[in-house]
């Protein structure tokens, strides 16, 4: 019969001996596998709470990216109206519009949670590289042209209440715009551009503006093509 042997005998002594170092081993067996069990059912709560987490995040920037496209749609639609009181005020009007809309936009954050995204906003991210220098190039034109057209008039007895009209007359002719256009915007009674181009001429010969110009130029010509691949790029 199957039973604990009778104490005091071989038998017993044989059983005892086998009994309490299968009874520890099995309980050690079960701790372990019980913290096993409890770490990989924990790595799988915490992978699933943080892949839920990402789903979450996600959607809101793809809800928040979508309200994006619409002002995108209406600052693209945007006329090119130039304004040359000064070269910061060329910045074309589309790109303009279109970094008001995303100033408060964490495009870089969003380039990483929508892949599915990644063309308009690689496309929205170059925009602001692109007017980010053009900014750069534009702030240097303005500070050489107020230099230049302070030191011409100076030397004219003239004050600087009429520097402004030569430094729009550069800035319009550093984006290539003919005299004749120009001065229905820097004067309202001279009827010849000889005075400004006058002056335009001596301000190419002198310090930075026949650097600075073509840079001018190509920075805003790369503006230009960013707001079109955004505008290509949405109308898709």
């Amino acid at each position: 019969m199957i039973g604990i042997p009778e104490t005091g005998t071989p038998e017993a002594l044989a059983f005892w001996t086998a009994f309490w170092p299968a009874l520890w081993s099995g309980a050690i067996y079960s701790v372990i596998c019980g913290i096993v069990v409890g770490v990989i059912v924990g790595i799988v709560l915490i992978l699933f709470q943080k892949g839920s987490e990402k789903r979450a995040i996600a959607q809101n920037h793809a809800r928040d990216l979508s309200l994006k496209m619409d002002q995108l749609r209406n600052a693209i639609s945007l006329e090119d109206v130039v304004t040359i009181t000064h070269a910061k005020d060329t910045m074309p009007a589309p790109a303009t519009a279109v970094l008001q809309a995303l100033s408060d936009s964490p495009l870089t954050l969003w380039r990483e949670t929508l892949p599915k995204k990644a063309i308009i906003l690689d496309a929205a991210i170059n925009l602001q590289k692109c007017c980010a220098n053009y900014n750069g190039i534009a702030s240097a034109v303005d500070h050489e042209l107020r230099q230049q057209v302070r030191a011409y008039n100076h030397a004219k007895t003239l004050q600087s209440i009429n520097d402004k009209p030569y430094h729009m007359y550069a800035v319009g002719k550093m984006l290539d715009f003919s005299g004749e256009s120009l001065l229905q915007w820097v004067s309202s009674t001279s009827r010849t551009v000889e005075p400004y181009e006058k002056v335009w001429e001596t301000i190419r010969q002198t310090g930075r503006v026949v650097q600075l110009m073509p840079q001018l130029q190509q920075a805003r010509g790369a503006v230009l093509d960013a707001v079109e691949t955004i505008r290509r790029t949405i109308n898709a």
